[in-house]
């Protein structure tokens, strides 16, 4: 990062009230979690950050605020006067920052920068209901409309941002998410149990995982006595109670684990225990857990779907999600091959290796710093801001407009 770069302060208003707590907002929160506290140890630019929060997850932002940070939660009495053009002038905003993709503030005054994880809604679309994908569908059109830059989480993303909403390629940017380095993980733990396959996802439909527990019971059918376990993690919602009385249809139940939601610490541990990692996704933005997972050197079998072979290339086995019998024999094919799984794992480390989490914190400061307005812009943001709250000029109302023109270049010369 250059030398001027470096120099220069960023004030980012956070826009986290669509955050969830626990794990329902999926992969996604720990990866802009993750960003938000490496743009906070950047020796610079240097950034500070205005939280907007909603009430059922402050506390978990709050926790991660440095002295730098500010916070205001949208139930807050003063946020309805705060979050309006004026109150972003006022706080020297410079950046509306947009991470979960919605733009709640577009007429906030600054350059907005939004975050897009997939286009699940236009490209799967009866994998969410009618009134979601009606959701999605209003939120996308205001974001392709109000926001000035696209952060999207894979090449394969980004074509589909363009392809879907017309977005101009130059408008568009993208950042890898390689978090993998978050877990403390000191080693593979020797298998003291069953071997098992691994599947951490929430349990969405296009999870697939009505595929991926037929595929098991064909692939234990297959593999008798010496047959590996299934053990499944990802935030409590209705449809685990479907897939675990399709795993008791199926004669597997006894076979399939459902962990529920688990910690960082809980992940880590399944993570250095798991034989592989299974992974049949029929769409995904990016794929945290197959990064994870090579970064460990656990041998991966995952779909051909998305972004899924942008990431792992050829260092996995991939294979058509739609196909139960398909993966059954990827999975059996692994299970009785020490010297694949040896292979794979060897090859997931190396491909692991490409991805650098400091590389792409790198990308997202640079794109904050070139848009965020000059002080000509400030300039005539100020005078905007006083015309349209009903400026009436007078000798003191141009001694102001006089001395903010001078905070202005004063501030400018001194970054």
């Amino acid at each position: 990062m250059t030398k001027s770069l470096t120099r220069k302060r960023v004030k980012v208003a956070v826009d986290l009230t669509p955050m969830l707590p626990g794990g329902a907002n999926g992969g996604v929160k720990p990866a802009i979690l993750e960003f938000i506290r490496a743009l906070q140890r950047l020796p610079g630019p240097h950034f500070s950050f205005y939280f907007i929060t909603a009430t059922s997850t402050h506390r978990e932002v709050e926790s991660i605020a440095t002295e730098r940070d500010e916070l205001i939660c949208i139930d807050w009495p003063e946020a309805d006067a705060s979050l309006t053009p004026t109150g972003f002038h006022e706080k020297r905003i410079d950046i509306l920052y947009a991470p979960f993709g919605m733009v709640r503030f577009p007429d906030c005054g600054v350059p907005i920068v939004a975050m897009v994880v997939d286009l699940l809604h236009r490209d799967y679309p009866f994998s969410i209901s009618q009134a979601e994908r009606q959701w999605r569908e209003d939120y996308f059109g205001q974001m392709a409309r109000c926001a000035n830059r696209f952060q999207v989480i894979s090449d394969y993303t980004g074509e589909r941002l363009a392809h879907h909403y017309g977005v101009p390629v130059r408008k568009i940017f993208r950042t890898y998410l390689p978090i993998q380095d978050r877990l403390k993980i000191t080693g593979i733990s020797v298998q003291s149990g069953n071997r098992f396959f691994f599947y951490p996802a929430n349990f969405w439909p296009h999870k697939n995982h009505e595929v991926l527990l037929i595929a098991f019971q064909i692939y234990r059918n297959q593999a008798g006595a010496t047959a590996w376990d299934l053990v499944l993690t990802g935030d409590d919602d209705p449809r685990r109670r479907t897939l675990q009385e399709l795993a008791a249809a199926l004669g597997i139940d006894d076979h399939v684990f459902f962990k529920g939601h688990v910690s960082d610490g809980e992940l880590a541990q399944l993570y250095s225990s798991a034989s592989a990692l299974v992974f049949p996704s029929l769409h995904e933005g990016f794929g945290i857990p197959p990064l994870e997972a090579m970064k460990l050197g656990i041998p991966v079998v995952t779909s051909d779907a998305g972004s899924l072979r942008e990431v792992v290339g050829e260092a996995g086995l991939l294979v058509d999600p739609r196909k139960p019998r398909e993966l059954a024999d990827a999975m059996g094919k692994l299970a009785s091959s020490e010297q694949l799984q040896s292979d794979l794992g060897c090859r997931g480390s190396e491909r692991a290796k490409g991805f650098s989490f400091q590389a792409e914190v790198a990308v997202l400061a640079e794109m904050f710093v070139k848009v965020k307005p000059t002080w000509k812009k400030r300039l005539r943001r100020r005078l905007a801001l006083w015309w349209a709250n009903g400026c009436v000029w007078s000798r003191a109302k141009a001694t102001n407009v006089y001395r903010s023109f001078r905070s202005l270049v004063r501030t400018a010369l001194s970054r």
